[in-house]
């Protein structure tokens, strides 16, 4: 009986019969598609998983973590090794698919091959040769259907084997095509899964999918642009060219003194107008004496050198136009839009400044003979020649203000109290008792930084500032533009502002913005690492490449918005040079690189500090009424080499700064109630361990002998705090029990989760120095002492460190007295008057 078959459908070459088993089965296979696996890769596609895995991770702790200098080698390194290896492993992919389909379509001839080969066609029948049995090929209609009509043509065995070899052609061409005929259904592969995608992603490994593999890498390439960003983001402002920065600022202030800081490149080095030659229309100061006009840039085509550039500072002081008579305590708020300079007041004459090239254009100048607690406006003028007009050749000199975006016209600052009345504020402030009253929160804010109390101020300490860190997605150039446009990050400080310093947001916010007159602190205390010159990139022992990074950073809106209000004065670190460099050491580039170094740093840093100790020197000391007194030191110039024995001959501030350290010791023991030493580097040994590489050789702790000599001193000097950063975490040290150190940073840059300060390094484990807080977590932090000694008995100073913009801890530090303390039946009696409320104010009357 014939075996019968579904209309349409081809019989099996060779079916099976009953009671027989046919040896040659295997020769006639039915058309199944092949399986494709891709080529595992062995021992590269590992290599490329690792590769992509640690350029990921490396780049993340470059951008949000550490960005070390070693990123530079590793990172390309790592991401070269990944492309290569990625368009290889394509490349293998690609052939081992086209080979698969190469044998997928050579099987798939080759069964419709030996299918035609066995099968005979008739015009009615379908027979094989092999049995030469009939087959009835009974219409579709034969089960109670309509009959189909007979094909009006034959077709022999010739003409479909002839169909049957054309069938390759056919399959690749619909494979090319995307048809969905039976030949497309056998050469397509299997999409691309879930956990293959997955693994493509987080790995890094390549697919069977070209197009996945090819965005793979591109996503790799947008990664390392991104690196790319932050490590040459220093380079990418226009403020490291000479010619596109200028700025004003003011430096170290006193009681009768004012130091000015100016960077003014001539308008010529641009090659025509620029900001810098910009300035304020005359007819908004129609009230000043002096006229503003605006000069006209040499030409552009004229090549020669820049000439120096002499420019005269004009000050007066800032009346309060709507109480004259009390103008003398009430100046300061002249910062205040109800508080206007008195245009009545005349200008002064300051010193003479003259800007030079080999100076980098900057300078610094002296305004002397100040009235203290008193707010002055200063700006910057310029003589130029003027012809009288334009038809006659007579010229005249004027006299105009230097005024632009960048240099303010109107600039303000206001001097230290007269510490000669130190003791009347205190014996007012005893004697009204304003010390214990219970005072709201607002008005004790307004009170933590008065200006007329040389008794009572605010200033702040922190260190290590690196722009645009942690780096934040937003500032990448490719979409900054677009972000901006749509009004993102748009503020002051926003995520998308370039040379964004998230530290100076954060210290501006909190004590200049919405101030109605003075900020909340005097000063703030910069205690190194102002600039990271050999991070990520080291531009070797030049000082042009120094210069580079301070233009960077005062090109910066978040500093220049601060340093417009507040003064900032500080000393160096490593960083400002290389990293842990020692002026004692024989190290022939760190010699040379000290040398470009020091002086880029005095030309934006040390001398607008104030004035050192000895001639040449870096260290220097200043005073704030008699409630504090700060010599800061420097611990980097002096030092031998961490590596030398710790003996009396190794030392970090060398002979003669130590001497100097003891003599001022000696002057304010009895004099001023607090004692501020400033250190860069931390004064307690407490930080180190496995996980900490340089924190036992870098810090004091690697000079211990000299450490114990002088803390042996300070231990019995009253109201000694130590002030010092550099390992970007906080902590509070008691040494000796008499001595607590203060150790804050970093004010905008990495900080490590791994815990590197213990109890048990150093001389913590003799008890001499003992935790008193520890604060690691947080990019931002800076440290606000509010010195208080109204009260010369029970003198304070009250301590708040602010991390990434909020008060993580608050103490209150409560010093020694410096007068004795009056006792027989007089101090009886004026304490139990005091007590009743008798007030004894009445006797200081003026």
């Amino acid at each position: 009986m014939p075996h019968k078959r579904e209309p349409g459908v081809m019989p099996d070459a060779n079916p099976p019969l009953k009671g027989r088993h046919s040896d040659d089965s295997h020769d006639h296979s039915t058309i199944l598609p092949l399986t494709f696996r891709k080529p595992s890769g062995g021992l590269l596609s590992i290599v490329q998983a690792l590769s992509s895995i640690l350029f990921k991770a490396t780049v993340y702790i470059f951008l949000r973590w550490i960005p070390t200098s070693l990123a530079y080698p590793v990172i390309p390194t790592l991401y070269a090794v990944y492309v290569v290896l990625s368009i290889y492993r394509d490349l293998v992919i690609r052939n081992a698919i086209a080979d698969h389909l190469s044998k997928q379509q050579a099987a798939a001839a080759r069964d419709l091959q030996q299918l035609a080969n066995n099968v005979q066609v008739t015009d009615t029948k379908i027979q094989t040769k092999a049995t030469a049995k009939a087959v009835e090929n009974k219409p579709s209609g034969q089960n109670g259907g309509s009959p189909a009509k007979a094909h009006s043509s034959s077709a022999s065995y010739a003409d479909v084997a002839k169909g049957v070899k054309s069938a390759p052609d056919k399959l690749s061409s619909s494979t090319s095509t995307s048809t969905s005929s039976k030949e497309t259904v056998h050469s397509k592969l299997p999409r691309t899964g879930p956990f293959e995608l997955l693994k493509a992603i987080l790995l890094g490994t390549s697919t069977r999918s070209s197009r996945l593999n090819l965005n793979v890498i591109l996503a790799h390439t947008l990664v390392f642009i991104l690196f790319l960003d932050s490590f040459l983001s220093p380079y990418l402002f226009p403020s490291h060219w000479d010619y596109n920065l200028a700025f004003a600022r003011t430096g170290a202030v006193g009681p009768t003194y004012a130091k000015i800081h100016v960077r003014y490149p001539p308008p010529e080095l641009a090659g025509g107008p620029n900001a810098s030659t910009v300035l304020a229309s005359p007819l908004g100061n129609s009230l000043d004496s002096l006229s503003i006009e605006t000069p006209f840039a040499s030409s552009p085509s004229v090549q020669q050198p820049a000439q120096p550039i002499e420019l005269l500072v004009k000050y007066r002081r800032a009346l309060n136009l709507t109480q004259e008579d009390d103008a003398f305590r009430k100046t300061s708020r002249a910062y205040g839009k109800p508080y206007l300079a008195n245009h009545e007041s005349l200008w002064l004459n300051g010193p003479l400044i003259t800007l030079r090239s080999e100076n980098d254009w900057t300078t610094t100048a002296l305004i002397e003979d100040l009235w203290p607690s008193t707010t002055y406006e200063w700006g910057l003028s310029q003589f130029q020649p003027e012809h009288l007009d334009q038809t006659s050749d007579e010229v005249r000199v004027i006299e105009k203000f230097v005024a632009n975006d960048e240099i303010s016209r109107r600039n303000f600052f206001t001097t230290w109290p007269d510490p000669r009345l130190s003791a009347y504020m205190q014996s007012k402030s005893l004697g009204s008792r304003r010390i214990d009253l219970s005072e709201a929160a607002q008005e004790l804010v307004e009170e933590t930084n008065p200006l007329e109390d040389p008794n009572h101020f605010t200033f702040a300490s922190t260190s290590c500032v690196k722009p645009d860190f942690p780096y934040h997605p937003a500032q990448f150039w490719g979409w900054n533009w677009l972000l901006r446009l749509a009004g993102i990050g748009t503020e002051a400080g926003g995520i998308t502002e370039r040379n964004r310093i998230p530290g100076f947001d954060l210290l501006y916010k909190r004590t200049v913005a919405g101030r109605e007159s003075h900020p909340s602190i005097r000063f703030l205390l910069q205690l190194g690492d102002l600039i990271y010159a050999d991070v990520p990139h080291y531009g070797g022992a030049d000082t042009g490449a120094y210069r580079k990074l301070y233009r960077n950073l005062f090109a910066s809106n978040s500093f220049r918005r601060f340093f417009k209000h507040v003064p900032v004065v500080g000393i160096y670190d490593d960083h400002e040079v290389v990293n842990n460099w020692s002026g004692r050491d024989e190290n022939d580039e760190e010699i040379a690189a000290y040398s470009s170094a020091s002086t880029a740093w005095k030309e934006y840093i040390g001398d607008v500090n104030p004035e050192p100790l000895e001639q040449g020197e870096n260290y220097y000391t200043f005073q704030y009424g008699e409630s504090a007194a700060f010599f800061v030191m420097d611990t980097r110039r002096h030092r031998t080499h961490h590596t030398a024995d710790d003996d009396e001959d190794k030392t970090m501030l060398g002979y003669r700064q130590k001497e100097d350290l003891y003599k001022w010791l000696a002057a304010v023991n009895e004099t001023v109630a607090f004692k501020f030493v400033v250190s860069s580097v931390p004064f307690n040994t407490l930080w180190g361990g496995e996980l900490d590489v340089d924190g036992q050789k870098d810090s004091w702790a690697a000079y211990n002998a000299e450490r114990l000599e002088i803390a042996e001193m300070l231990r019995y000097v009253p109201n000694v705090i130590v002030l010092s950063g550099d390992r970007h975490e906080f902590a509070a040290v008691s040494v000796h029990d008499t001595i607590t150190e203060f150790s804050t940073s970093p004010l905008s840059m990495f900080y490590l989760p791994v815990r590197t300060l213990s109890q048990d390094h150093g001389d913590g484990k003799t008890g001499v120095d003992k935790l008193l807080k520890y604060l690691p977590d947080g990019n931002y932090k800076w440290t606000e002492f509010e010195v208080d000694a109204r009260d010369p008995y029970k003198p304070v100073v009250r301590v708040s460190v602010q991390i990434d913009g909020k008060e993580a801890w608050k103490t209150t530090y409560v010093g020694k007295s410096l007068r004795k303390t009056q006792g027989g039946v007089g101090g009886l009696v004026r304490n139990l008057l005091e007590s009743l409320g008798f007030r004894f104010d009445f006797f200081y009357k003026v």
